[in-house]
């Protein structure tokens, strides 16, 4: 992502949405309908050739079975679903507050107006991508609710603290934090140091996050630096890959799959649920699958995870 340009993986995942809300039948439909209408010709024109563009202007059955199409819209549907089944508990527990870190082309703020319509909402994300963004929802969802307060950063001169103070963010209020296709992305450091922060908000405040597996990120490293010795399903895997990497968005963290829930619980927080995206589980949570093995669209060594700020000892 340079200067003025918006992150493309963050219209790749709305584009994604976008796709799965027009799918059919039922059960395999992504709940963001917006996303549909956020994504206009100019955005798709950032995506370049990847299928997804096309999958968005010309919705076609043979689109729909590329695998880079399929994969990216089935996976979003999960993820999608797991997220805001957690804002929904949250806010039933009481959260006031709704943190959404990297928000890219969110549209919760809108999507759930009578849910959200007591509790503030902060969108945190890097200006350029925020700014059109914001622009674009505007234009064609008309101007955001009151509830809803926009927070650029630039992590590199400002910290998360000081920018939410500034916007107005309570840090004695319970709140929900959303944390959607970011983690990845970041060093390890950066993404310690915002798990400690939330682990010193306000206790009963949840987070909710995606990650890598850290054996997928091995793997990201050893298709560049030796393709020759990867086997086909490999190279297979490394393609899907490499569009990404080619926006200069590389995925470079990740957690190890059977360690996620010590992970977390060492940085202060605890654990609570972690859904494997291919995992049977939650194909059959939100897929309606009624075999016993993985829903064969989804990402692998991926995964979503729910945590809470614990009660502190007086």
């Amino acid at each position: 992502m340079d200067g003025d340009s918006p992150s493309r993986t963050s219209i790749w995942a709305a584009a994604a949405r976008a796709v799965g809300s027009r799918t059919q039948p039922p059960q395999w439909h992504n709940p963001d309908k917006l996303a549909d209408k956020l994504i206009g010709p100019a955005e798709r024109e950032l995506l370049g050739e990847h299928p997804l563009a096309a999958a968005m202007e010309h919705d076609t059955l043979e689109l729909r079975r590329n695998p880079e199409v399929m994969s990216a819209v089935m996976t979003l549907i999960v993820r999608t679903k797991f997220i805001d089944e957690s804002l929904q508990r949250a806010i039933a527990n009481g959260a006031t507050q709704v943190v959404i870190l990297g928000a890219g082309w969110d549209t919760r703020a809108r999507r759930f107006p009578d849910l959200l319509r007591n509790a503030r909402v902060f969108e945190v994300d890097h200006p350029a991508t925020q700014n059109w963004k914001r622009r674009r929802a505007e234009e064609v969802l008309g101007p955001g609710p009151a509830n809803l307060t926009y927070l650029p950063i630039d992590f590199r001169h400002q910290s998360l603290a000081d920018v939410l103070a500034a916007g107005g963010y309570d840090p004695s209020r319970k709140t929900c934090f959303i944390w959607e296709g970011v983690t990845m992305y970041l060093p390890e450091a950066a993404v310690r140091e915002t798990l400690q922060w939330i682990a010193r908000q306000a206790p009963g405040s949840s987070l909710v996050f995606d990650f890598a597996h850290s054996s997928l990120i091995d793997f990201i490293d050893r298709a560049s630096q030796a393709p020759e010795l990867l086997t086909d399903t490999e190279k297979l895997g490394a393609a899907r890959l490499r569009q990404i990497t080619s926006w200069g968005e590389p995925w470079i963290f990740g957690i190890p799959g059977d360690a996620d829930a010590a992970y977390v619980q060492q940085l202060g927080l605890e654990h609570q649920e972690t859904l494997g995206m291919a995992s049977i589980q939650a194909a059959k949570r939100y897929l309606d699958w009624q075999e016993d093995r993985p829903f064969p669209a989804i990402r692998a060594f991926y995964s979503i995870m729910q945590v809470t700020v614990p009660q502190r000892a007086l």
